[in-house]
């Protein structure tokens, strides 16, 4: 069974009363984001499941999960672009690459 694989970051924003993705670069995207499980906004902060600040209002955040299909989400019709992320992950920085150790005697 598939499931999303993509990520995208840009800055967590307020418009409304309703909190948004704003994509970095041009042209620049707005997406609703449909956080994860658990998740809620305490002031600025938006707190994951385990009660930790992962992201906040004006700050960067990296995004993993996919594009969703635009619908209801039990948000106010206010809040409704056309363009809708469902998170599955959220960080303030992106992953670090992996990284590895060669050994240059290793040929």
């Amino acid at each position: 069974m598939g499931g999303p694989t993509g990520f995208v970051d840009g800055t967590i924003v307020e418009a409304n009363g309703c909190v948004y993705l704003q994509t970095l670069g041009e042209p620049s995207t707005r997406y609703l984001v449909i956080w994860p499980f658990g998740y809620s906004r305490a002031g600025d902060h938006i707190i994951d499941g385990s009660g930790l600040a992962v992201a906040e209002l004006g700050g960067y955040a990296w995004l993993g999960g996919g594009e969703a299909v635009p619908g209801n989400y039990g948000v106010p019709d206010a809040c409704r672009v056309p363009n809708v992320w469902g998170a599955f992950g959220v960080q303030r920085e992106p992953p670090s690459p992996p990284s590895f150790v060669v050994d240059p005697t290793d040929r």
